[in-house]
């Protein structure tokens, strides 16, 4: 299962996109910048093997709507900076649902 963005016409701005196997079975999504002001992602969804979200992956994405964390001990680095509208739905008790939270962004339960 891979990580899935949904975009209408996808363009890289910033850093490439930098997935990095962790080990045989898990994976770290990095690069500042990655997706800046790229006003066509619309949904995200990151997989249970991806164990890393860095820093401002996301940043004024204006269309993004949902992002769907399947990992519950994910480590987030303020990956969703200046990303009006958008919801993020994971687990009850989930770092998703934390970092949620303590960003004020919308988040819903991720259902079973």
């Amino acid at each position: 299962m891979g990580c899935t963005i949904r975009v209408k016409n996808p363009v890289l701005s910033g850093d490439s996109i930098k997935l990095v196997r962790e080990n045989a079975s898990f994976y770290r999504i990095s690069g500042s910048f990655l997706f800046f002001e790229n006003d066509t992602i619309e949904k995200v969804n990151i997989p249970q093997s991806v164990i890393v979200l860095g820093y401002e992956i996301f940043l004024e994405c204006p269309n993004q709507k949902c992002v769907v964390i399947e990992n519950d001990e994910i480590v987030v680095d303020d990956f969703l900076a200046d990303c009006k509208n958008v919801t993020i739905v994971s687990r009850e008790g989930s770092t998703g649902q934390k970092y949620a939270q303590e960003n004020n962004i919308p988040w819903k339960e991720l259902e079973k």
